[in-house]
């Protein structure tokens, strides 16, 4: 059910001439959100031990210290 519903969100958003790359983020934030996964703790599940809001090693300020 959950992976139906994430296709079809996709094709849907491609027919409505949505850029792929959106219509994949969309599709994905549905599936997530109608399998009742809680967004407020996927952000701490990508980076963990990192500061929040800090996920790209190449940024200078999440660089560690020399």
């Amino acid at each position: 059910m959950l992976l139906a519903t994430v296709a079809i969100v996709f094709v849907v958003l491609i027919l409505l001439s949505m850029p792929i790359v959106f219509a994949l983020g969309v599709a994905g934030i549905a599936g997530l959100w109608i399998g009742g996964y809680p967004m407020q703790q996927l952000s701490p599940r990508w980076c963990p031990g990192r500061r929040a809001g800090c996920c790209l090693p190449s940024l200078p300020s999440c660089s560690p210290a020399i």
